[in-house]
C-alpha cells in the first residue's frame, strides 16, 4: 500500500481496505469515520454475513436462547463502505498497493487495516475430520449446525480442551442434561489462559456440575465403529500411554488455540496487526 503524505487530502480523497469483515473491522471502520476520514473505505470477509457477535455462538445460541443467525452487531455509526463479503483475501501486493481475492479480483487501496482474528484448527486428520457428526465451530452456520446435533441430545459428549470455548460447551451441555466428558492436557481448565490457581477453581466448579474431567497428553485419532465413534488419548505419563473411549452415540468436541490468519500475510511481508488469540472448536456426535 502507498504512504499518504498529505494528512488532509488522505482524508477525503484516500483508500483504506479492511480485510476482515467482524467486530474488529467493523469498529475500525467506524473508529476511522470518527475520526473524520471521508475517504473510500472497502470492507473484504470471507463470510457472506455483515459483521455478527461470536461469544453467543457457544452459549446462548447452544441453549436455544438465541438463533445463530441473529448476533449482528450493533451500528453504532454508518460507516458507508463498499462491502466485499463472501470472498477471501488470498495475497497482498505492497508494490502495486492492491489486494487479491479468491475470485480473481484485486482491490486497489492507499492504507490497509488487517483485522482478521484468528482461523480454527482443524482436526489434523482430513479423513477423521470427515466423519460423520465433525463440527468446527467457528461460524453462525456452524453455530446452527451444532446446536442440532445437541437437541438431538446425544448420549455423551467428549469436549477435547478445556479452554474458554471448551468449557462453554461442556457448561451447556449439563445445562441441557447432558453427560460431558473434557479431556484436557493443561493442568486444569482454563489454566493456558487464567493460570493454575483460577484453574483449580474452574475444575472444582465443573466437576460440581457433573463435567468429567480427564487429563491427557494428546488426542490421537478418531475412527467410527460399530458402537459408534471411537477417540484415542495418550496419558502424560506412565507405561499405559493410550486410552480409548467409546459410546454409542455422543459428541465430540476438540478445542485448541487458534490459527493465525490469514496464511499467506508472511508471504507478503506482512503480519497481522491485530492477531486476538481466540480458542477454536471442532466437534464430533
Amino acid at each position: 500500500m502507498s504512504s499518504p503524505t498529505n494528512g488532509n487530502a488522505f482524508k477525503k480523497n484516500g483508500r483504506i481496505v479492511i480485510i476482515g469483515a467482524s467486530l474488529a473491522g467493523l469498529r475500525g471502520a467506524e473508529a476511522l469515520r470518527n475520526e473524520g476520514f471521508s475517504g473510500h473505505l472497502t470492507i473484504i470477509g470471507d463470510e457472506p454475513h455483515e459483521p455478527y457477535d461470536r461469544p453467543p455462538l457457544s452459549k446462548q445460541v447452544q441453549k436455544g436462547w438465541v438463533k445463530a443467525d441473529h448476533t449482528k452487531l450493533p451500528r453504532m455509526r454508518k460507516v458507508d463502505a463498499e462491502w466485499r463479503l463472501g470472498v477471501a483475501a488470498t495475497g497482498l501486493d505492497r508494490a502495486s498497493g492492491v489486494v487479491r481475492l479468491a475470485n480473481g479480483d484485486e482491490v486497489a487501496g492507499d492504507a490497509l487495516l488487517i483485522a482478521t482474528g484468528v482461523r480454527a484448527r482443524p482436526w489434523p486428520n482430513p479423513e477423521e475430520a470427515k466423519l460423520e457428526g465433525v463440527y468446527t465451530l467457528r461460524t453462525c452456520e456452524d453455530a446452527a449446525r451444532l446446536q442440532a446435533a445437541l437437541a438431538a441430545r446425544p448420549r455423551r459428549v467428549l469436549v477435547i480442551g478445556a479452554g474458554f470455548i471448551g468449557s462453554e460447551v461442556a457448561s451447556v451441555c449439563r445445562e441441557l442434561g447432558l453427560e460431558v466428558t473434557v479431556a484436557e492436557r493443561a493442568a486444569a481448565p482454563l489454566a493456558g489462559a487464567l493460570g493454575n490457581v483460577i484453574g483449580a477453581i474452574a475444575a472444582e466448579m465443573q466437576r460440581d456440575a457433573g463435567v468429567d474431567l480427564a487429563p491427557v497428553s494428546a488426542s490421537r485419532s478418531l475412527k467410527e465403529t460399530q458402537r459408534g465413534m471411537c477417540v484415542t488419548h495418550a496419558f502424560p505419563t506412565g507405561p499405559c500411554s493410550m486410552w480409548t473411549w467409546c459410546w454409542h452415540r455422543w459428541a465430540r468436541s476438540a478445542t485448541s488455540n487458534g490459527w493465525r490468519a490469514p496464511g499467506w500475510l508472511p508471504a507478503s511481508g506482512v503480519w497481522p496487526v491485530m492477531p486476538v488469540a481466540a480458542p477454536s472448536i471442532s466437534m464430533v456426535s
